[in-house]
């Protein structure tokens, strides 16, 4: 069984995580897309705002680097 098939049978925590990480994902874009809405800054679009408020997480709660990224593998 491939890597892929074996992350769809993870832990409920993992589950967890991931559930949560969707919906902040999309809770921040439309968040993004209603501020940008209104005051249009090119800083505020969806694209830029969401990967830096996740990056921001990141760092704030120094989550390492290798285990961010330990599914990608």
């Amino acid at each position: 069984m491939n890597h892929f098939y074996a992350s769809l049978f993870a832990d409920d925590s993992a589950c967890l995580i991931a559930a949560g990480c969707f919906v902040l994902t999309v809770a921040l874009y439309f968040a993004a897309k209603h501020l940008y809405a209104r005051f249009r800054r090119p800083w505020l679009t969806p694209l830029l705002a969401v990967p830096v408020v996740f990056a921001v997480i990141v760092v704030t709660a120094r989550i390492p680097y290798p285990v961010y990224f330990a599914d990608m593998r």
